[in-house]
């Protein structure tokens, strides 16, 4: 019997923060939307946080003792006046590193007015040169990878390892973008009628925006300016409050590339960019959910195998964290019911899910609102041709546990898991943030001023 994974719930869920870095060597790390929207300027409400009033006098002193993160507009950082903070903390030691401001109004239209005035030049720079930032950066980003590496695990709680996989992801849109030019080449025909011939271009859309969840703080931004900016746009960003910090850092590195003032523009937790929920931001507040969620699904029928709850980590007595967990589900049916499998968990619990035969795993899967990605592990090809063919999930993985594919194609979610029309990075980022021009001309050699008319043209 194959080993199938259920489909990986996606959701858009907006975040902001992070304070300044100093050096290369001094840095942050964030994490960025899985949803895009195409537009000239597109404002999201999606967040699941918003800057509180602090009532506790000790927690108070110690967002104000914090450093401040700033605004990145028109190439530099730029301090908020803003009058709400939200604490950035260390998942591991809830040490509070810095205050990550709710932007003002006033920030956030300077930030677009920057992006509109350099998009007025930038468009107009040939693709080379702007494929040339993309090999600058790329290089910058490789240089410091265990800079950022180190700031995603503070600011966000993975382990190193997986941190680097991040920026490494991250980094491999990067280096596609050094191609963009190939991917942005238009289509010809000549004679389509007597003299008049068809061509088409891909232009730049304008000022473009992304919205950045937190559980992937480089990749993420990095499936999204590059790409955009290297099609001629200029950028606003809006990173994670929970770990901003990559994203400032990946905006020093592009300004070191050569990435003119006001291409790419940050700013934090803004109500013009997103309508935020009233949750404030809290790590503890995420593992207790997970705890819940897990008690809650067990009450429902399912079995805890594996009970990760309780954990305690010598020297990290303040930490937030879980032990590997196991839920086992003795029916698609009671999983179907059950609020452990309904609602995404976001933590290292693993859902396993008994069923009878591959067809009722496929009505299983497919039954699911989301289809992000799914993987079959199996050893025969019949099994796994007829999931691939089957199943209606954007990406798939035969043997493959996590079927992300590389940037030459693109990141294929599908059903729940899609916003939009189109998918991030490859040939279809590319076309995401660019809109196609078609011109129709008719230049005879002879007589062209003496046969022209203003009726529907016929190809004769």
């Amino acid at each position: 019997m194959p080993f199938i994974t259920p489909p990986v719930l996606r959701r858009s869920i907006l975040l902001n923060a992070l304070p300044p870095f100093a050096s290369r060597n001094s840095c942050f790390l964030q994490p960025v939307l899985t949803t895009c929207f195409r537009g000239r300027f597109f404002a999201a409400a999606a967040t699941a946080h918003r800057a509180v009033d602090i009532k506790n006098k000790e927690e108070s002193h110690l967002l104000d003792a914090a450093p401040p993160i700033q605004n990145f507009i028109n190439g530099v950082f730029v301090p908020s006046k803003a009058k709400k903070w939200i604490p950035l903390r260390n998942p591991a030691t809830q040490e509070v590193l810095g205050r990550v401001p709710e932007s003002t109004l006033g920030e956030l239209e300077s930030a677009v007015t920057a992006a509109s005035h350099a998009l007025v030049a930038w468009r107009e720079v040939p693709i080379q040169q702007r494929q040339r930032v993309m090999f600058k950066l790329q290089h910058l980003i490789r240089e410091n990878t265990e800079a950022l590496a180190e700031s995603i695990t503070r600011e966000q709680g993975k382990t190193l390892a997986d941190a680097r996989g991040d920026v490494f992801r991250g980094l491999e849109v990067v280096e596609l973008t050094c191609g963009t030019a190939s991917l942005m080449m238009g289509e010809t025909m000549e004679g389509l009628a007597n003299g008049v011939d068809t061509y088409s271009y891909k232009q730049p859309l304008g000022v473009c925006a992304g919205i950045c969840p937190f559980n992937f703080p480089a990749m993420i931004p990095l499936w999204m300016f590059p790409v955009a900016v290297t099609c001629g746009n200029t950028y606003l960003l809006k990173p994670s409050e929970r770990d901003p910090g990559a994203a400032l850092l990946l905006a020093q590195m592009a300004t070191e590339a050569g990435l003119p003032p006001g291409v790419l523009n940050i700013v934090h937790g803004t109500k013009h960019t997103v309508d935020f929920l009233c949750d404030h931001p809290s790590i503890k507040e995420a593992v207790a959910r997970a705890e819940a969620l897990m008690e809650e699904g067990a009450k429902e029928g399912a079995e805890i195998l594996l009970d990760g709850r309780g954990i305690k980590v010598e020297g990290y007595p303040n930490g937030n964290f879980l032990g590997p967990s196991l839920l086992l589900f003795s029916s698609a049916a009671m999983a179907a019911r059950n609020v452990a499998y309904r609602e995404e968990i976001f933590a290292p619990v693993l859902n396993v899910v008994c069923v009878d035969s591959l067809e009722e795993a496929i009505q299983f899967v497919n039954a699911s609102p989301y289809g992000n990605g799914t993987a079959i592990f199996t050893s025969s090809g019949a099994a796994a041709r007829k999931y691939q063919k089957e199943i209606d999930v954007g990406q798939v993985g035969i043997n493959v546990p996590i079927p992300v594919p590389l940037p030459f194609f693109s990141f294929t979610g599908s059903r729940g898991s899609l916003r939009g029309d189109l998918h991030f990075y490859g040939k279809e980022g590319v076309a995401f943030y660019t809109q196609t021009k078609t011109i129709t001309s008719n230049w005879q050699f002879h007589a062209a001023s003496a046969q022209a008319a203003s009726s529907m043209p016929t190809l004769k």
